[in-house]
């Protein structure tokens, strides 16, 4: 477990204020909290079971669900994440919140979908408006063996960044996606992770050198929610370049 004496005293003090919280609403978000605590400090069984009784609790709250979804990717429960996570996405499409749903689907049901390999489910995911969901439009069919065009320019971080991954895989130079991992920044550690797991392969490929992604390697930080990291992980960590 882990001994993190800051996250160990908000725990205490979230489930006392839980005890006396005498709001339903204040109460639920307490519950939330406590659940993701217990799986920032390794108590994954306990997390597990909060987690389930905050579903049980409110189950028209879609970010209960998301937050048992979450603690369900870390326990390796991946079906029964990718259930929770959908569950939360209608949720967020019957109450009219669209780019809540959104979210959801081109975030981690997407990458779900894709590492187990149904990529016919990634392409009905991101069959919406928006950047990014044109960017992955492109990334699924590609994994379909179907060819189709890329965005000419895309204004958020994240959707430019996988078209650089994209434009990468459609034979473009590969020669900046090394600056582009280690300037990230922001949220989304699972869509940076696989930036550097495909854009590492395809630049050693065409004969770059795979010490110029050490740095961008080192500096990830864990846990990356998705089923293909651990075994990607111990491959990079075989890489004598990489050490």
């Amino acid at each position: 477990m882990n001994s993190d004496p800051k996250k160990g005293r908000r725990l205490l003090a979230v489930h006392n204020l839980i005890l006396s919280e005498g709001d339903p609403s204040k109460r639920m978000k307490l519950r939330k909290e406590e659940a993701a605590l217990l799986a920032e400090l390794g108590n994954i069984s306990a997390a597990l079971s909060s987690a389930e009784a905050l579903v049980a609790n409110y189950p028209e709250w879609p970010a209960g669900h998301a937050a048992a979804a979450d603690i369900a990717c870390r326990a390796g429960r991946w079906m029964e994440a990718e259930e929770l996570f959908a569950r939360a996405a209608e949720l967020h499409s019957t109450s009219g919140r669209e780019d809540a749903c959104r979210r959801l689907r081109t975030g981690p049901l997407y990458r779900l979908a894709e590492a187990r390999g149904d990529y016919s489910r990634c392409l009905e995911l991101c069959s919406s408006t928006g950047e990014l969901a044109t960017v992955l439009t492109a990334r699924s069919m590609r994994l379909l063996g179907r060819l189709t065009d890329l965005p000419t320019s895309c204004t958020d971080s994240l959707s430019r960044r996988l078209m650089m991954l994209e434009a990468a895989w459609a034979g473009e130079k590969t020669t900046t996606l090394p600056e582009a991992a280690l300037e990230w920044g922001g949220p989304e550690p699972e869509w940076r992770w696989r930036f550097i797991v495909e854009g590492l392969d395809l630049y050693v490929s065409r004969g770059g050198s795979a010490s110029d992604w050490r740095q961008a390697v080192a500096e990830t930080k864990y846990p990356i929610l998705d089923p293909r990291f651990g075994k990607e992980r111990n491959r990079f960590t075989s890489m004598e370049a990489l050490r």
